[in-house]
């Protein structure tokens, strides 16, 4: 069952060791876009290109899709500006030539402009085209208009993890062009997703002074806080997958592609999460597994112990994968 991960940075030796021992886990790689299309310099751009390129050299031996990230930011409205237009067709034929196969997005608007026939979005065709978890993907409905834009792959949102009645269908129309999120640490239907995503990209492209954007951040932290998870029992209502219980929603579900969220500034972190998933082996600490963008440092102490055996609880019944989740979790 191989991964998909997200990376920022060009891998220190340590993430690149890890990644050469288990190479045959690996499906594909995202590369968080480092542009600003707002902000950046002439100058600023060549080099962000250039450490781009970098990144993409070190990671080609692997033999895995390249996919660059479009979806990790609400982009401001701004993609529906000729300027933006321009230095995106301009930037995306920079990074093709770094052997960059893809393209992660999650505006229905960029969907359309990838798959266009007018010039010179016609140029961006031979991209693969990959719908990301902010595009929320939570039913057949929005996966019908996507299979008509010829989807080389879409991530279906983890609030549907504990809901098999869902998954189920739209694991099986994509035959293999759909991934699971395994370690997402919000709670389902948290308030506070579409502010998280949006603030990384007013605090990257907005003109703020440090003070000011140590106080955003903080303020947006409180809110995030305030929604996760503290009591044992809330545990349940996480949508993580424990690396142990992979198999299970390979033969019950039919997922074979999973992805595994990690920090991107925090390589070690990356490292020890990844490293759980390769080995199928959970940590002790909950917090240890999870990815929260914004409240890193939120459920420390958290014991996996809880989810794993009530999860592991529904392999002693008779009854059906259905029945199960619907019984222990849904209506438990």
């Amino acid at each position: 069952m191989p991964f998909s991960f997200t990376l920022k940075n060009k891998p220190g030796e340590k993430l690149f060791s890890l990644l050469k021992e288990n190479r045959r886990e690996i499906s594909h790689i995202y590369l968080l876009n480092p542009f600003s299309f707002l902000k950046d310099s002439d100058e600023e751009h060549s080099r962000k290109l250039k450490d781009f390129v970098d990144m993409a050299g070190a990671l080609r031996p692997f033999g895995c899709d390249l996919v660059f990230t479009l979806e990790d930011t609400c982009l401001g409205g701004w993609q529906v500006t000729a300027e933006f237009h321009k230095k995106l067709v301009s930037t995306m034929e920079e990074v093709g030539e770094s052997g960059i196969t893809g393209v992660c997005v999650s505006d229905p608007y960029l969907t359309e402009v990838f798959r266009s026939s007018f010039k010179p979005y016609d140029r961006l065709s031979r991209f693969g085209l990959y719908w990301g978890l902010g595009g929320k993907l939570t039913h057949e409905i929005k996966l019908r208009y996507l299979t008509n834009l010829d989807m080389s792959l879409v991530t279906v949102h983890p609030s549907l993890n504990r809901n098999p009645a869902e998954l189920t269908p739209l694991l099986g129309r994509m035959l293999g062009r759909a991934e699971v999120v395994v370690n997402y640490g919000c709670p389902p239907h948290c308030g506070m997703e579409f502010p998280c995503r949006a603030l990384r990209f007013h605090i990257r492209e907005d003109e703020y002074s440090p003070e000011e954007r140590e106080k955003i951040i903080t303020a947006y932290m409180e809110e995030c806080r305030a929604a996760a998870p503290h009591e044992p029992t809330d545990l349940l209502t996480l949508p993580v997958i424990l690396p142990e219980h992979l198999d299970y929603y390979f033969v019950n579900f039919g997922a074979d592609l999973f992805q595994v969220l990690t920090p991107h500034d925090d390589e070690e972190a990356a490292c020890r999460i990844l490293e759980y998933y390769f080995k199928r082996e959970s940590p002790d600490n909950l917090a240890d597994l999870l990815y929260r963008p914004l409240c890193k440092d939120w459920g420390e102490g958290l014991p996996v112990s809880l989810i794993k055996q009530h999860h592991e609880k529904l392999y002693n019944y008779g009854d059906s994968c259905k029945d199960l989740i619907e019984k222990e979790i849904l209506h438990g």
